[in-house]
């Protein structure tokens, strides 16, 4: 799989992160817009941004425990505490792959086929956590309202739109993720798919987390394995997830404003020049 530098995304400033915990568990073995991610034994230890404060971070941890509840098999939250300045949380460690690097891998050999079948198998098992009941969830209509409010990136009026738009959309009570893509998911040696990175999970409406997905296939990391036209990976991915859940592209469509607007200017410059024309 072709290495994807921490230069090529957008991040929240982690200054001090690597002077605090590299030296106790060796360099990052991950890293995301929030959070660089260290492995110690049988645990991956999350090292958040001084950005990310102390709600954000119960807030990911208090989603985790309400999916595990729920039956949805993810990396159980086991230690939330602060260290060295930072805040920290401790959940299990999945040995395994993520599903990005199969996508990747069939890519390269020329396995459009196996990519499309990796596609299709995530967009089944968020199907099911989508309408599994997220008891005790805050709606994620919520959460996108305050994002898009506080957003530094979007100007007045178009805040005022989409907060008028976001209004007339339904609520609902099915588990949301909020950022879902395949290299979300870990696939262990026996094929068990464990779903990671809870920060942005509510409860909302069938349709509202897919959108997000689709969004992010639509708008790939410009890396040659990802550009072959005949992949069709959001177009994989929707005939998938309307398949499983039986809503339709239209259900779906209607919630990518609201989430071009919680997106924009924080992710990497392919994906903000490619979500800009969803903003109200």
């Amino acid at each position: 799989m072709p290495e994807l530098k921490k230069e090529d995304f957008n991040q929240k400033d982690k200054s001090g992160i690597a002077e605090v915990f590299n030296s106790k568990y060796g360099e990052p073995i991950a890293f995301g817009y929030t959070a660089d991610i260290y492995k110690s034994g049988d645990r991956a230890i999350k090292v958040f941004s001084g950005e990310f404060g102390k709600p954000e971070v119960f807030r990911e941890a208090y989603a985790m425990a309400c999916v595990e509840k729920a039956g949805v098999k993810i990396a159980k939250i086991l230690d939330v505490h602060e260290e060295g300045g930072f805040w920290v949380t401790e959940s299990e460690f999945i040995e395994g792959k993520d599903l990005l690097g199969g996508v990747f891998a069939c890519s390269m050999q020329g396995n459009i086929a196996g990519a499309q079948d990796i596609i299709r198998r995530t967009a089944r098992i968020q199907a099911d956590f989508n309408q599994r009941d997220a008891k005790g969830l805050p709606q994620y209509k919520d959460y996108a309202a305050d994002v898009i409010r506080s957003s530094s990136y979007l100007e007045d009026g178009c805040k005022e739109r989409t907060l008028s738009y976001l209004k007339e959309l339904p609520d609902g009570r099915g588990i949301v993720h909020g950022d879902f893509h395949p290299q979300q998911v870990v696939a262990d040696e026996a094929g068990e798919l464990t779903v990671l990175d809870w920060v942005e999970a509510g409860a909302g409406a069938l349709g509202c987390d897919a959108a997000r997905t689709y969004m992010n296939f639509m708008f790939l990391p410009p890396v040659p394995p990802l550009m072959n036209p005949e992949l069709k990976l959001a177009e994989t991915y929707l005939e998938a997830y309307t398949e499983a859940t039986g809503i339709t592209k239209e259900d779906i469509e209607k919630w990518l404003p609201i989430h071009a607007a919680i997106s924009y200017g924080e992710k990497a410059d392919w994906f903000n020049a490619g979500i800009k024309p969803y903003l109200l």
